[in-house]
């Protein structure tokens, strides 16, 4: 197995939550962000494709980096989002129960290291997006820039080279 180079950051949450949001956020009002978007190949239910990105990953943790945020969307939004996406392969049954364990599972991660996991919701993040970028250059003592960005449109499905498309962004 090739040894990883961690990033600065590692950016979690179940697929339509947010997380392209959250990379794009961190790759321009920060610098000197390390940030690869490793891929996974094992089982995750309500992703419909063999290879997705770990950041999706059912158990998020610490081998990718020692600092981890969490983005989640409320179930209600989750469950929209979430439907316009998938519609071929939609069980709202196996969403809610993937999406209730899922918050479950990080709700503890979150208790128990604090210091280095930001759980934040979509919701607070986009809202309050001044306030969000604040609160990840305190919890992690990254370097901010001197300018902060929103991003305007709406954003591809790059990842960690995720970019603005040429549609208005909706929340």
């Amino acid at each position: 197995m090739t040894a990883i180079v961690k990033n600065t950051v590692q950016v979690y949450g179940l697929p339509r939550s947010g997380t392209n949001f959250v990379e794009w956020a961190l790759i321009n009002n920060f610098y000197h962000i390390q940030y690869v978007n490793y891929d996974c190949y094992d089982f995750n239910p309500i992703i419909p494709r063999k290879k997705w990105a770990i950041k999706h990953s059912l158990e998020p943790n610490f081998y990718y980096s020692d600092n981890l945020i969490i983005i989640f969307k409320p179930i209600e939004e989750y469950l929209i989002s979430y439907k316009k996406w998938n519609t071929n392969n939609y069980d709202e049954n196996l969403v809610k129960s993937t999406y209730n364990s899922y918050m479950k599972y990080v709700n503890n991660l979150y208790e128990n290291y604090k210091n280095n996991v930001l759980l934040i919701n979509y919701n607070d993040a986009y809202n309050f997006y001044e306030k969000f970028i604040t609160d990840i250059n305190h919890k992690f003592k990254l370097h901010i820039k001197e300018k902060i960005i929103k991003p305007e449109n709406r954003l591809d499905k790059g990842g960690a080279k995720v970019r603005q498309t040429s549609r208005k962004f909706k929340k």
